[in-house]
């Protein structure tokens, strides 16, 4: 079966940002720490759409609540992979993350700067 049209409306697609890509600032951040920020970072867009109440701290700032079992599961990643990733998205800048629980961490997604 082929598509019959450019952009389907029955998919769903998780974008990385090009910036990510070509800016010499994250050039050496790996294609898979890239991948699980775009996966993050669509998953805490698409949680803020669907709640009136958002995950929101005493900053006002929105975060994700989740599991590094959840991430790994919806990455496909190893839960090592994505505790890997995550430190590497701290490093750069991209995320802060915060200890909820023994399962859950708070993850605030940053936005990503376009210099190079």
């Amino acid at each position: 079966m082929y598509i019959g049209t450019l952009f389907p409306n029955n998919f769903r697609f998780v974008q990385v940002l090009r910036t990510l890509i070509e800016s010499d600032r994250y050039q050496n951040i790996p294609l898979k720490a890239k991948y699980l920020y775009s996966i993050v970072r669509d998953k805490l867009e698409l949680e803020s759409n669907e709640r009136e109440s958002h995950n929101v701290d005493a900053n006002g700032r929105i975060f994700l609540s989740i599991s590094m079992r959840h991430l790994a599961q919806i990455s496909g990643l190893s839960r090592n992979s994505v505790k890997k990733y995550l430190l590497i998205l701290e490093e750069f800048g991209l995320i802060e993350r915060q200890i909820e629980n023994v399962q859950n961490s708070r993850i605030f997604v940053k936005r990503v700067e376009n210099a190079s």
